[in-house]
């Protein structure tokens, strides 16, 4: 610290001073535990868990001075490093040059010290004082501060000379950089370097940074000490004033001593605190002696009555006495007289670790008890304690131990699916805005959209626009919240006022307090930072973050808010951007509240917010560093798996024909009866997924086949597991428990024929047994209206609900339309006679009858007409007839064809007429064309989903050549009661149903021909319950 007097060296050498001795009276203390105590041990009555920050230590300055050239204006010592460490002493300044051969030698400025021989003082002799003495008392510890004062040598070779001594005997140093505890550096030197670490050694190897700024100069300023980092987290205050005179030197030190810097956090600041100087300067030359100012600073240090367990730091000293190092020694609690004291202090403080544990809710309940349970142990030995003081001081540090050891060891953090017991509201907003941490605080939203790569889509239309607002309730009574959430603002003002999230009092002053408004409120678009603030007196009050951390538009990041109490911590990509005590709690914000994401609790007072939200979660608990980080990583690691877990679900259901059932245990279960499945190879954000079977023979991932039992034979159970790793390579793994079904035994088949009855032409169908028939399209007869399908006759409809158990012929029933357009010949079931026939049934001459034939020109009650013949049940004819139906000539036949003059025509039975009439005969005035068939493709469902409100959606499969389809839905399995509703978009919601019943739904397309309206067959029917 001293400055080098190279011109002057000459001079001084030449000045003889006359030393004389000092002593100072110690004051006598017989109840002082302390007194008991050698110098030489001291250390083992303190605290072994105590930081090297937190024991008040003596030292010296320039500790290698005792003979020293120069030695008046260089001397600040008058006993040896040996006799020092005897005295007390455990802080050692050690100034040191490089000789040519690259050996550290002791110096001050440019003397040299010496031994008692009169060599020069090397390093090497320095330390084998030091090793041997803690030989001798190894529950010492030496904080040793070794600094270049002299020669050309770079501080990287210093530094490297210093390791080689080091090195040569590891096992008596700690170059640990930081804050050791006592317990750990006990027996050892305590590296505490002044050169730059030049060398890029590690934290662990480099020592203790012990690098300040020079404090020379004469002229007094106001604070003494200065702060300088010894880590990131840790504080070296120092207080160096070497070339004050006397008195404000001691002004300097007795600052210090009244009010020592870091005090409040000892154990995470050091405080030097040098009683040293060498007097002030007079045209360059000193004033004073380093003697001569410490026989005035020791006297008034001697006379200062200092508190034991106050923190005072270290105190450093020229011409230091032994009495004047127990004076610093005594400050220490000593453990065989502050038992009592010592717990205390663990046992407050461990008491608020545990009761903030509890409050934050982030810790397992396992490890909460065996903190409580060592208070309680603790609470336990106190009552002894003031009722027994002849319990061991050992007996009272095993307990602090466990204390401590519980409150800084025991506590473990749940893990994110733990924490999921205290999430209040999650919303992944990648399909709307419900909550799904099934404690049914859904959102509302308005003006948005959804989608799952970005979540809520927040346009910032304008006011109150577009947003969603949050119920508030999950907040009521909550000071341990986190708030985190996914953002990215798109907006283009870097000024604009809006808020991504917020909560507060509302849009009025809050109903508790007149004129207060109380609100937490997160804005990306603080200009270009992040701003975090909370309130409760208006944005007057605000405090928390405004400009610490920078927020880019365009990009995504995540934001967590964690409060607990008045603290507002605030990290973005989980990481930490600090901690704030804004003096607000939320419970402070009344009851007047409303919540928000993409509006500020201003409500018309901001603009909305614009950009996107995703996956925001509220949990009722205030998450530590390593929680926010791993749900930081969701994102990237257990969201992709998540939509990738649930598109294989999806997928295998399309694949299968069947229903997934999801089990406790995250498994699914299914069942299959198809020969072949698609298995998905990716999912969701470049997701991979492998699958694997344990029984390739029934199932093989590797190409989809399935092997079913035969019929008869026992159904197999195997496990399809799908391993999914996401781009991250964060891997999970699904369980499909598969029931692959045996083979149905063949089923007899059943040919299910249609009759239109002159209607246009209805195919048949192959119908296993045991299954129903779809009804067909209906067919078309111009003049007629069909009724439908009968059976036995033509007598009883037709149930296309009943299953077929044999072959059978559907006949069509038609109603004739009024105004119809026929001659006087007309039936109701098909066939008209007279002169001519026509293909298809109708058509006659002059006469009519009641059941069905026209005749030639004469008529009958009971329907014959002819020429010369007739027959019992409706025909008219010639003169000639047949049995069943073949006509000639002038010929008639029995069951309803009819006949007259026809070259070549056949009649059929049931009323059908002649397949090809000979056209010179026919009239083709009473002849009607065929329609021709239309065409329709097939519709199916393909999805129905229960939605809140008590409704479902059906998505529908298009049908080729399809205007619209109709969907029919019915609480009856037959459809009985059922509704219809006719759509011409392939999504349609059904509104207004009844919530926890099984609906039934099918459809079928319909087209227009010639302005009337043609269906297709139905699908197969989807049942589906109402749930929500």
């Amino acid at each position: 610290m001293y400055k080098q007097w190279n011109r002057l060296l000459a001079f001084l050498m030449t000045v003889a001073v006359v030393m004389t001795s000092l002593t100072y009276p110690v004051k006598a203390d017989t109840t002082d535990p302390w007194d008991s105590v050698a110098s030489t041990d001291w250390m083992a009555k303190i605290d072994g868990d105590l930081k090297i920050t937190q024991i008040n230590i003596p030292g010296t300055h320039d500790s290698g001075t005792k003979y020293v050239e120069a030695s008046n204006y260089s001397q600040c010592q008058d006993k040896t490093i040996a006799e020092q460490l005897a005295a007390g002493i455990r802080f050692l300044d050690i100034r040191v040059e490089m000789d040519s051969d690259g050996n550290l030698r002791l110096v001050h400025g440019s003397t040299a010290c010496k031994d008692s021989a009169g060599n020069k003082l090397y390093l090497d002799t320095v330390l084998s004082d030091c090793y041997a003495f803690l030989d001798a008392h190894p529950t010492e510890a030496i904080i040793m501060s070794i600094k270049k004062d002299n020669g050309d040598a770079t501080d990287a070779k210093v530094q490297a000379a210093v390791h080689k001594y080091i090195d040569a005997n590891a096992q008596y140093w700690s170059t640990q950089n930081g804050k050791s505890p006592l317990k750990d550096v006990r027996g050892k030197i305590v590296l505490a370097r002044r050169y730059k670490n030049d060398n890029n050694y590690s934290d662990s190897k480099g020592g203790m940074h012990f690098v300040w700024g020079d404090q020379g100069g004469s002229d007094v300023v106001d604070t003494p000490y200065v702060r300088w980092a010894v880590t990131g987290l840790t504080g070296l205050w120092v207080q160096d004033r070497y070339e004050y005179s006397a008195s404000n030197k001691w002004t300097a030190v007795q600052t210090g001593l009244d009010n020592p810097p870091g005090a409040d956090n000892r154990a995470n600041e050091y405080f030097l605190n040098f009683l040293s100087s060498a007097g002030n300067k007079i045209l360059g030359i000193p004033a004073s002696t380093p003697k001569k100012i410490a026989e005035s600073v020791n006297a008034e240090f001697t006379n200062y009555e200092m508190t034991q367990g106050k923190s005072y730091g270290y105190i450093i000293m020229d011409f230091v006495t032994e009495e004047l190092a127990r004076k610093v020694i005594k400050t220490n609690i000593c453990t065989s007289a502050a038992n009592l004291e010592l717990l205390d202090g663990t046992l407050t403080e461990v008491k608020q670790t545990c009761e903030d544990a509890k409050a934050k809710k982030c810790y397992t309940e396992d490890s909460l008890k065996l903190l409580t349970d060592a208070v309680a142990s603790a609470d336990t030995l106190r009552t002894q304690l003031v009722a027994d003081p002849t319990i061991t001081a050992a007996r009272v540090q095993e307990e602090v131990a466990k204390l401590k050891a519980a409150a800084e060891g025991t506590l473990e953090l749940k893990t994110a699916a733990q924490l999921e017991k205290y999430l209040s509201g999650w919303y992944p907003l990648s399909e709307n805005a419900n909550d799904r941490s099934a404690n049914g605080n859904d959102g509302t939203a308005q003006g948005v959209t959804f989608s799952r790569d970005n979540g809520v889509t927040i346009t910032g239309s304008g006011k109150l626009q577009s947003y969603i607002s949050l119920p508030t309730t999950m907040f009521d009574g909550q000071d341990n919240l986190t708030i985190s959430f996914w953002a990215k603002d798109t907006g283009t003002d870097a000024s604009r006022n809006q808020a991504v999230f917020s909560f507060g009092s509302g849009t009025s002053a809050d109903p508790n307090t007149s004129n207060v408004y109380k609100y937490l409120l997160i804005n990306t678009s603080n200009k270009t930072s992040l701003k975090t603030v909370m309130t409760k007196n208006s944005w007057k009050g605000e405090s928390g973050f405004t400009t610490e951390c920078n927020y880019p538009k365009n990009t995504w990041a995540q934001i967590t808010c964690v409060l607990n109490g008045t603290n507002l911590t605030l990290y973005k990509d989980g990481e930490l951007i600090g901690t704030k005590n804004t003096g607000v709690k939320v419970s402070d914000f009344g009851t007047n509240r409303i919540a928000y994401i993409g509006n500020s609790i201003w409500g018309g007072s901001d603009n909305d917010y614009i950009g996107n939200v995703k996956d925001l979660r509220i949990y009722q608990a205030s998450l530590e560093a390593e929680q926010v980080e791993e749900i930081y990583q969701y994102m990237d690691n257990t969201l992709p798996a998540e939509y990738t877990k649930e598109d294989i679900v999806s997928a295998l259901e399309s694949t299968l024909a069947t229903k997934l059932t999801a089990n406790a245990d995250g498994s699914y279960s299914l069942g299959i009866t198809k020969d072949k499945m698609t298995l998905p190879a990716t999912g969701y954000g470049n997701s991979g997924i492998t699958w694997a079977s344990s029984d390739k023979t029934v199932i093989d991932p590797a190409t989809g086949n399935i092997t079913l039992p035969e019929a008869g034979a026992k159904d197999e159970t195997v496990d399809l597991t799908a391993t999914i790793t996401t781009a991250t390579g964060k891997t999970s793994t699904i369980l499909f428990v598969c029931t692959v079904y045996a083979k149905e035994p063949e089923k007899q088949k059943y040919t299910v024929s249609f009759d239109a009855a002159d209607g246009t032409m209805v195919s048949a169908v192959e119908v296993e047994e045991g299954s129903t028939v779809e009804k067909p399209a209906d067919p078309v007869r111009e003049g007629y209206t069909f009724e439908g399908w009968y059976i036995n006759g033509a007598t009883e409809a037709f149930d296309f609900t009943i299953a077929v158990t044999q072959n059978m012929t559907l006949t069509a029933k038609w109603t004739k339309k009024a105004g119809s357009d026929t001659d006087s010949g007309s039936t109701d079931n098909g066939t008209g006679g007279g002169s001519g026939s026509t293909d298809n049934g109708t058509g006659g001459g002059s006469g009519s009858t009641d059941n069905g034939t026209g005749g030639g020109s004469g008529s009958t009650d009971n329907g014959t007409g002819g020429g010369s013949g007739s027959t019992d049940n409706g025909t008219g004819g010639g003169s000639g007839s047949t049995d069943n139906g073949t006509s000639g000539g002038s010929g008639s036949t029995d069951n309803g064809t009819s006949g007259g003059t026809t070259g070549n025509g056949t009649g059929a039975s049931n009323g059908q007429t002649a397949g090809s009439a000979d056209a010179s005969t026919a009239d083709d005035s009473q002849t009607e064309i065929p329609k021709t068939q239309v065409k329709l493709g097939k519709a199916s469902i393909s999805k129905v989903t229960a939605k809140s409100g008590k409704k479902l959606q059906i998505k529908i499969r298009k049908a080729s050549g399809a205007k619209g389809y109709e969907i029919s839905y019915s609480l009856n399995k037959k459809f009985k009661s059922a509704k219809k509703v006719t759509v011409k978009k392939t999504t349609y919601t059904i509104r207004k149903l009844k919530k926890g019943k099984i609906y039934y739904i099918r459809i079928r397309p319909y087209t227009k021909s010639d302005g009337k309206m043609v269906y297709g067959t139905y699908s197969k029917t989807v049942k589906k319950k109402v749930t929500k």
